[in-house]
Protein backbone atom coordinates (compact mmCIF):
# COMPACT_ATOMS: atom_id res chain seq x y z
CA UNK A 1 0.00 0.00 0.00
CA UNK A 2 1.07 3.52 -0.65
CA UNK A 3 1.18 6.09 2.13
CA UNK A 4 1.50 9.44 0.37
CA UNK A 5 0.71 12.80 1.89
CA UNK A 6 -2.61 14.41 1.19
CA UNK A 7 -4.08 17.68 0.07
CA UNK A 8 -7.62 18.93 -0.23
CA UNK A 9 -7.05 21.60 -2.86
CA UNK A 10 -9.83 21.74 -5.46
CA UNK A 11 -9.29 20.17 -8.87
CA UNK A 12 -8.17 22.85 -11.30
CA UNK A 13 -7.72 20.79 -14.45
CA UNK A 14 -3.98 21.38 -14.34
CA UNK A 15 -2.51 19.67 -17.42
CA UNK A 16 0.63 18.91 -15.40
CA UNK A 17 -1.32 16.48 -13.20
CA UNK A 18 -2.67 13.01 -13.83
CA UNK A 19 -6.03 12.45 -12.16
CA UNK A 20 -7.89 9.16 -11.69
CA UNK A 21 -11.17 8.26 -10.03
CA UNK A 22 -11.20 5.85 -7.14
CA UNK A 23 -13.74 4.32 -4.80
CA UNK A 24 -13.38 4.61 -1.03
CA UNK A 25 -13.48 1.10 0.44
CA UNK A 26 -13.00 2.03 4.09
CA UNK A 27 -12.03 4.91 6.27
CA UNK A 28 -11.74 5.89 9.89
CA UNK A 29 -9.90 8.48 11.90
CA UNK A 30 -8.84 10.54 8.90
CA UNK A 31 -7.43 7.56 7.04
CA UNK A 32 -8.99 6.39 3.76
CA UNK A 33 -8.39 3.29 1.66
CA UNK A 34 -9.15 4.00 -1.98
CA UNK A 35 -9.33 1.40 -4.78
CA UNK A 36 -8.36 2.60 -8.25
CA UNK A 37 -9.05 0.29 -11.22
CA UNK A 38 -5.97 -0.97 -13.07
CA UNK A 39 -5.79 0.26 -16.62
CA UNK A 40 -3.90 -1.35 -19.43
CA UNK A 41 -2.87 0.27 -22.70
CA UNK A 42 -3.68 -3.07 -24.36
CA UNK A 43 -7.34 -2.10 -24.78
CA UNK A 44 -6.38 0.75 -27.10
CA UNK A 45 -3.87 -1.21 -29.20
CA UNK A 46 -4.87 -2.93 -32.44
CA UNK A 47 -2.53 -5.85 -31.66
CA UNK A 48 -4.27 -6.70 -28.37
CA UNK A 49 -4.99 -10.35 -29.16
CA UNK A 50 -1.60 -11.06 -30.72
CA UNK A 51 0.61 -9.56 -28.04
CA UNK A 52 2.09 -11.33 -25.04
CA UNK A 53 1.69 -8.26 -22.83
CA UNK A 54 -2.10 -8.61 -22.87
CA UNK A 55 -1.68 -12.17 -21.60
CA UNK A 56 0.65 -10.99 -18.82
CA UNK A 57 -1.79 -8.22 -17.90
CA UNK A 58 -4.56 -10.78 -17.57
CA UNK A 59 -2.54 -12.75 -15.01
CA UNK A 60 -2.89 -10.00 -12.43
CA UNK A 61 -4.74 -11.22 -9.36
CA UNK A 62 -6.26 -7.86 -8.48
CA UNK A 63 -8.03 -5.62 -10.96
CA UNK A 64 -7.47 -2.57 -8.75
CA UNK A 65 -4.74 -0.81 -6.81
CA UNK A 66 -5.40 0.15 -3.20
CA UNK A 67 -4.01 3.42 -1.89
CA UNK A 68 -3.86 4.46 1.75
CA UNK A 69 -4.53 8.17 2.02
CA UNK A 70 -4.07 10.18 5.19
CA UNK A 71 -6.89 12.50 6.21
CA UNK A 72 -8.11 15.71 4.71
CA UNK A 73 -11.27 14.55 2.95
CA UNK A 74 -14.33 13.16 4.71
CA UNK A 75 -15.63 10.32 2.56
CA UNK A 76 -17.72 7.26 3.21
CA UNK A 77 -17.21 3.77 1.78
CA UNK A 78 -18.56 3.56 -1.76
CA UNK A 79 -18.04 7.27 -2.44
CA UNK A 80 -16.02 8.33 -5.50
CA UNK A 81 -12.96 10.52 -4.95
CA UNK A 82 -10.23 11.83 -7.23
CA UNK A 83 -6.53 11.07 -6.76
CA UNK A 84 -3.99 13.22 -8.57
CA UNK A 85 -0.23 13.26 -8.98
CA UNK A 86 2.07 15.49 -10.99
CA UNK A 87 3.54 14.13 -14.21
CA UNK A 88 7.02 14.86 -12.84
CA UNK A 89 6.21 12.71 -9.81
CA UNK A 90 5.11 9.84 -12.05
CA UNK A 91 8.31 10.05 -14.09
CA UNK A 92 10.35 10.10 -10.88
CA UNK A 93 8.50 7.02 -9.59
CA UNK A 94 9.05 5.15 -12.87
CA UNK A 95 12.76 5.95 -12.89
CA UNK A 96 13.04 4.96 -9.23
CA UNK A 97 11.27 1.66 -9.92
CA UNK A 98 13.12 0.59 -13.06
CA UNK A 99 16.55 2.25 -13.11
CA UNK A 100 18.25 0.78 -10.00
CA UNK A 101 17.41 -2.86 -10.86
CA UNK A 102 18.53 -2.49 -14.48
CA UNK A 103 21.73 -0.69 -13.51
CA UNK A 104 22.39 -3.33 -10.84
CA UNK A 105 21.88 -6.12 -13.36
CA UNK A 106 24.30 -4.56 -15.86
CA UNK A 107 26.85 -3.57 -13.20
CA UNK A 108 26.84 -7.06 -11.67
CA UNK A 109 27.39 -8.67 -15.05
CA UNK A 110 30.11 -6.23 -16.12
CA UNK A 111 31.91 -6.44 -12.76
CA UNK A 112 32.10 -10.24 -12.88
CA UNK A 113 33.10 -10.15 -16.54
CA UNK A 114 35.94 -7.70 -15.89
CA UNK A 115 37.08 -9.89 -13.01
CA UNK A 116 37.63 -12.72 -15.49
CA UNK A 117 34.86 -15.01 -14.30
CA UNK A 118 33.08 -17.38 -16.67
CA UNK A 119 29.56 -17.13 -18.03
CA UNK A 120 27.92 -18.90 -15.09
CA UNK A 121 29.38 -16.52 -12.53
CA UNK A 122 28.61 -13.55 -14.78
CA UNK A 123 24.95 -14.60 -14.77
CA UNK A 124 25.10 -14.98 -10.99
CA UNK A 125 26.73 -11.53 -10.71
CA UNK A 126 23.92 -10.09 -12.83
CA UNK A 127 21.30 -11.67 -10.54
CA UNK A 128 23.06 -10.36 -7.43
CA UNK A 129 23.18 -6.88 -9.00
CA UNK A 130 19.50 -7.12 -9.88
CA UNK A 131 18.66 -8.12 -6.31
CA UNK A 132 20.67 -5.22 -4.89
CA UNK A 133 18.91 -2.86 -7.29
CA UNK A 134 15.51 -4.12 -6.13
CA UNK A 135 16.53 -3.66 -2.50
CA UNK A 136 17.64 -0.10 -3.30
CA UNK A 137 14.33 0.61 -5.03
CA UNK A 138 12.41 -0.64 -2.00
CA UNK A 139 14.55 1.45 0.36
CA UNK A 140 13.97 4.58 -1.74
CA UNK A 141 10.21 3.97 -1.74
CA UNK A 142 10.02 3.36 2.01
CA UNK A 143 12.05 6.46 2.86
CA UNK A 144 9.87 9.01 1.12
CA UNK A 145 10.86 8.59 -2.49
CA UNK A 146 7.29 8.14 -3.71
CA UNK A 147 5.59 11.09 -5.37
CA UNK A 148 3.03 13.05 -3.39
CA UNK A 149 -0.56 12.20 -4.22
CA UNK A 150 -3.52 14.44 -3.55
CA UNK A 151 -7.07 13.39 -2.78
CA UNK A 152 -10.04 15.48 -3.86
CA UNK A 153 -13.75 15.19 -3.16
CA UNK A 154 -16.28 14.32 -5.80
CA UNK A 155 -16.02 13.64 -9.48
CA UNK A 156 -13.71 15.34 -11.93
CA UNK A 157 -15.65 17.83 -14.02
Amino acid sequence: MNSPAHSTVPLTGNPQNTTVSGRVVSGAGGQLFVDVPRRSACKSCSKESGCGMSVLGGLSVSQSLRFEMQGGVEATPGETVQLSCSHDGLVKAALMAYLPPVLGLVAGSVATSLSGFGDGLQALGALVGLGLGLILTRALAVHGGLPQMHIHEGKNS
